[in-house]
């Protein structure tokens, strides 16, 4: 997995920016879920706690869990093991790049590496990043298997997608394109990928049954979130300018005659990691979500980057067909050959499409490093702020009071009981609050309200 001075020097940016980004916000509600029992030191109730979460796999409680263990407890050390993922997966991707690519391997790796979606999940404590790396391993490994068979080399595959199951389950889908692409050639690809199924059932079917006890009534899934301009819009994680440019450079690699290697191993890629999602959330009732086409995301920038640089600029069709005096009369200029005319729009407008989304992508990419994304974490600091010794506090819904323990849990001596008769209660509503579950207390009236980013913190006082 040799990389290029540029890779290299693209790869070592990008690292110390991901690593200065970890600490930079505090931790989200999906962040808080995912490491919701962090005070719980048994792996049991952790496996537990990764069952009762839809879709989830062990592998990543795991790691986090021993990060945590190691570090100690802090945002970096909850999201350090999805920036190590995120740039192990860009050395795998810089690996595949350099067999799939004849050029511009520095670009596609940068175009990888500031691709929001992304660079989303290098910096949050979720699994999607591990799922990544697995995935783009298991590819990396199929590619060496495709060049020369060997029994230790598909036992490695098969270990490769099981360990990309564990960590997310829709890395599934690009495997299942590898085996397609292998058959008839060769079925030992197809043999590993059912081994590497039949190795994740025993824990799909009790996460399944245990959190089908618990499931929420609004994971449900409508076509109307995959409709074309809502996929479009949220696929890279920075709207319609980040994605037009991309997917137009993708499609000119589609529709371009000229034949890459393994064009058609990217085509299954993109067909499986799309349409499998949105049928498995069909199939399951469960709302789609952008990030469940983070794993088709490598072929399309591989695709996209093959038409750099593809053909010739004018100024190379003049010196591969120099012009002798006779041919060209002094003060006249040559002509070119019509498909050297034609193609001096080319390179420009691939460069304007490919500047347009590495822009666009840096800008968001900043944006998600500094920017909290919920005021979970400002609302506890306020709770804790504002409240006094005779108050106690009290969450809509009540379990929402579970977040703001997670970060102040001192609160928890402070939280009302079923009967309190404290004078005053603390009534918290965050942007996570429905309309219909806000409501005043009986027999209370309000006497302050303190708003903290998009939640609110209501004071309600008993009549004297």
């Amino acid at each position: 997995m040799g990389l290029s001075k540029r890779s290299a020097t693209i790869l070592a940016i990008y690292a110390a920016l991901l690593l200065w980004a970890l600490p930079q916000t505090p931790l989200w509600l999906d962040e808080v879920l995912q490491l919701g029992n962090r005070r719980n030191g048994s792996v049991l109730e952790l496996m537990r706690w990764a069952q009762l979460n839809a879709g989830a796999s062990p592998l990543p409680y795991l790691l986090q869990k021993f990060c945590v263990n190691l570090l100690g407890y802090s945002a970096f050390a909850a999201r350090l093991p999805a920036a190590l993922c995120s740039i192990f997966s860009a050395v795998v991707f810089a690996a595949i790049s350099s067999r799939l690519l004849k050029e511009s391997r520095w670009l596609a790796l940068a175009m990888f590496l500031v691709l929001p979606i992304q660079f989303r999940y290098g910096i949050e404590a979720r699994p999607y990043s591990q799922g990544l790396l697995f995935s783009l391993l298991s590819l990396w490994i199929f590619l060496k298997l495709e060049e020369r068979y060997s029994t230790g080399m598909a036992i490695l595959y098969g270990l490769s997608v099981s360990a990309g199951l564990y960590s997310q389950p829709l890395t599934i889908f690009p495997a299942l394109a590898q085996a397609i692409y292998a058959l008839p050639k060769r079925r030992a690809p197809l043999l590993a990928v059912m081994a590497a199924v039949l190795s994740y059932l025993p824990w799909h079917f009790p996460a399944q049954a245990l959190y089908a006890t618990v499931r929420p009534p609004t994971n449900f899934f409508s076509w109307r979130q995959i409709h074309p301009l809502v996929v479009v819009h949220g696929i890279t994680g920075v709207g319609y300018v980040g994605a037009i440019p991309l997917l137009a450079l993708a499609a000119w690699a589609i529709f371009e005659k000229s034949e890459a290697p393994a064009r058609r191993l990217l085509y299954y890629t993109l067909a499986a990691a799309f349409a499998g999602p949105i049928l498995m959330d069909a199939v399951f009732n469960y709302f789609f979500a952008d990030r469940q086409l983070l794993f088709a995301m490598p072929a399309v920038v591989l695709l996209a980057v093959t038409p750099w640089r593809v053909g010739f600029s004018p100024r190379e069709a003049l010196a591969s067909q120099p012009v002798s005096g006779a041919e060209a009369p002094r003060g006249l200029k040559p002509t070119l050959p019509m498909r050297f005319q034609r193609s001096g729009w080319r390179q420009p407008l691939i460069s304007c499409l490919a500047g347009i989304f590495v822009i666009a992508a840096a800008i968001k990419d900043f944006r998600q490093a500094v920017t909290p994304r919920d005021d979970l974490a400002a609302t506890a600091d306020a709770i804790v702020a504002h409240l006094s010794p005779d108050v106690c506090v009290q969450a809509q819904p009540p379990g929402d009071i579970d977040y703001y323990l997670f970060f102040r849990p001192e609160l928890r001596a402070r939280v009302c009981g079923a009967e309190s008769a404290a004078p005053e209660i603390m009534i918290v509503a965050s942007s996570y609050t429905l309309p219909s579950e806000r409501s005043t207390p009986a027999g209370l009236s309000s006497v302050q309200t303190i708003k903290v980013g998009r939640s609110d913190l209501v004071l309600y006082r008993r009549p004297r």
